[in-house]
């Protein structure tokens, strides 16, 4: 009978392997981080702008929005100006 033979690389590329597959890794996990605080931000947004929309134009009015800007609200990038 004959043995099996495994084909193993040498030590120095084993560890290069190894340091690679760690740095990919870490790049994963960073994407799948910042994709989850994108998916957070826009379900957050999502439902602030629903429940904005629901208001009548007096509750928004008194709280200094107009209907027009609820959109831009709920994802954060209007501002009140509050230098007058």
């Amino acid at each position: 009978m004959t043995n099996p033979t495994a084909n193993s690389l040498p030590s120095p590329g084993l560890a290069r392997l190894g340091s690679a597959l760690g740095a990919l890794w870490q790049s994963s996990a960073a994407l799948l981080a910042r994709l989850d605080a994108l998916l957070g931000a826009r379900r957050r947004a999502a439902q602030d702008r629903d429940a904005l929309a629901v208001m009548s134009d007096r509750e928004l009015a008194d709280i200094g929005l107009p209907r027009s800007s609820v959109d831009y609200a709920a994802t954060g990038a209007w501002k009140r100006d509050l230098l007058r």
